[in-house]
């Protein structure tokens, strides 16, 4: 009954479906591997084509003509995996991030003043070792306030 035009089309036609399983890893380093599984499956009136095509085939000079059913394979990919991608941008923006975050700006700034610029560094080496004594400057301050009140009542 196959191959019969009159037949019923779950008759007149087998194909089968190729199924592709590829499944792609990739390591820190870039080593790519990939496993690939195919499936083979036999399936009816999925794929037939219902067009008939003639076809020529000579034998020993000899020509002959027959009509042949046009039958397909159904491919079914199926792709998974994970790839690791490198850029500069982002290489560089995350190692600024981090040196923000680290304060290494404000650091490399504050050794830049106080020891490579010479004079300048001297004072400023200097008003950063200042004691500051706080009995000192408290005392300092009752006394200007004392003679503020005394001169504002004179």
């Amino acid at each position: 009954v196959s191959g019969v035009v009159s037949a019923s089309s779950h008759l007149r036609t087998m194909g089968f479906k190729l199924t592709l399983h590829v499944d792609l890893s990739q390591d820190i380093l870039g080593h790519t591997t990939s496993e690939v599984r195919v499936d083979a499956v036999p399936t009816t009136t999925v794929i037939w084509k219902d067009d008939i095509q003639p076809s020529t085939s000579s034998t020993m000079g000899k020509v002959t003509r027959r009509s042949r059913r046009a039958h397909g394979v159904a491919v079914d990919v199926h792709v998974r995996g994970h790839i690791f991608t490198f850029s500069w941008y982002q290489f560089v923006r995350g190692f600024v991030d981090i040196t923000v975050l680290l304060q290494i700006p404000s650091f490399l700034v504050q050794f830049v003043a106080m020891y490579l610029i010479g004079v300048s560094s001297e004072v400023y080496r200097h008003t950063a070792r200042t004691e500051l004594n706080i009995c000192g400057k408290v005392q300092n301050s009752i006394a200007k306030l004392m003679l503020a009140e005394v001169a504002f009542r004179a």
